[in-house]
């Protein structure tokens, strides 16, 4: 039980300090998922950067979707 002032600081830092932790784990699995991203992104651009695309369409001629 929280008895005296000390009792109180100790569980109140406690708990900012878990708090904290909470939100460094949050910014570090964001920065985690970011550079997977991109290295996920850069893999597929490198794969399909020498795959001819459609070669057989007229570049001068714009495209419409259906």
């Amino acid at each position: 039980m929280i008895e005296t002032i000390s009792d109180f600081l100790s569980v109140f830092i406690m708990g900012l300090i878990a708090i904290y932790c909470v939100i460094y784990f949050y910014h570090v699995s964001i920065k985690h998922r970011e550079e997977n991203m991109k290295s996920i992104e850069s893999r597929y651009y490198r794969y399909y950067e020498g795959l001819d695309d459609g070669g057989d369409e007229d570049e001068n001629e714009p495209y419409y979707e259906d």
